[in-house]
């Protein structure tokens, strides 16, 4: 399971490091979004809006203008362009581009300070929690079969057939999630040479897997989704990666059934409910070794979000779309606490790039 979606890049920028992934610096940049920068009803909405405009050169040329402020910088350039397909989809490219977001930054946060407390409920019955976390399984079970690149990078480019030209530009996006890593470590005052073993909670088809295989001696790469973990050993395969280890997240140990020094998850515990958020976070830093470490996110707040298992459980039956949920902050630092752990920094990402609704957090901790 993966995450946005998007998927998705220094600590404080998301995805945007795309064009370090060393594509011809002359094509736009992917069309590439993470599913965690739209909640389930925009996603939603994006996929009715229509789509059925095609592009011209004369279109393409005006959106550089319009979105860039500049011109095209070749025929070449506009025509390979052209290859998005649509309106809508050069559209979310461009958006998406680290050079639209340089000349249009965002703030992070657009939240005020004088926030309610959520009421969220964040500890119920075992039985809850299996129900809880049989419901999640069996979505993005689904969500994998049918839609595996797009449930992890939810652009429109990922909703047809993945080219292989496609399928590099995805891969090539986890190089620069890589370093932001490998930052945030630093600031830490450690190095990643430090450690031997990493565990990726929420892999997916192995974006960011195949990165932290370059880094770490062994990888554990899990995944609730079958259908993702099979084209994740299919890249990795490709990509002659024997030191990475593939397992289906399950009950009680998630996959993690041995000790490790360091845990990394992105874009993917904001796709569980908060009771399951908590639980995952309390399994991977209980199994953390002491001078290990974790680098996650979640969202910590959310306008208007509230959670009742049971009314959450009649209002989800049979629902197909990929949901968003967070767990407040002090929530989050009690489990880091309960875990032995402290934090060594805290920071307000784009994860979830709404910055009106949502607050996301990158947590770097260190076990003691």
């Amino acid at each position: 399971m993966s995450g946005t979606q998007t998927r998705t890049m220094s600590s404080g920028e998301e995805n945007s490091t795309k064009s370090a992934s060393g594509q011809d610096s002359t094509k736009l940049e992917p069309s590439i979004i993470e599913s965690s920068e739209l909640d389930s009803n925009i996603v939603e909405q994006e996929a009715r809006s229509p789509s059925d405009i095609q592009l011209t050169p004369d279109l393409v040329r005006s959106a550089y203008m319009l979105f860039l402020d500049r011109n095209a910088e070749s025929d070449v350039v506009v025509t390979r362009a052209l290859s998005h397909g649509s309106v809508r989809e050069l559209r979310a490219a461009m958006i998406s581009s680290s050079e639209f977001r340089r000349k249009n930054p965002l703030k992070l946060n657009n939240l005020p300070l004088e926030l309610p407390r959520l009421s969220i409920e964040s500890d119920p019955e075992t039985s809850a929690q299996i129900t809880l976390f049989e419901h999640i399984q069996s979505k993005w079970t689904k969500l994998g079969a049918e839609r595996p690149y797009w449930s992890v990078l939810s652009s429109p480019v990922f909703e047809r057939e993945v080219t292989p030209d496609l399928a590099e530009r995805f891969y090539a996006s986890g190089l620069g999630e890589m370093r932001e890593v490998q930052s945030l470590v630093h600031r830490a005052g450690r190095s990643i040479s430090e450690f031997s073993d990493v565990v990726e909670y929420g892999c997916g088809l192995g974006r960011m897997t195949l990165q932290l295989a370059k880094s770490f001696a062994r990888v554990i790469g899990i995944d609730i989704s079958p259908a993702h973990l099979d084209l994740a050993r299919t890249a990795a395969a490709s990509a002659n990666v024997a030191n990475i280890d593939f397992r289906t997240s399950s009950l009680p140990n998630l996959g993690m059934t041995s000790d490790f020094d360091f845990w990394y998850s992105r874009i993917v515990l904001q796709h569980n409910p908060p009771p399951l958020i908590k639980y995952i976070l309390h399994q991977a830093l209980t199994m953390l070794r002491p001078g290990g470490m974790a680098v996650f996110q979640v969202p910590t707040h959310s306008v208007g979000y509230t959670f009742e298992l049971k009314r959450y459980m009649q209002s989800r039956k049979g629902a197909g779309d990929i949901e968003m949920h967070c767990l407040p902050q002090r929530d989050v630092l009690n489990v880091v606490a309960e875990a032995g752990c402290v934090v060594c920094e805290v920071r307000e990402d784009r994860s979830v790039n709404i910055p009106e609704y949502w607050i996301s957090n990158t947590f770097v901790v260190e076990k003691r």
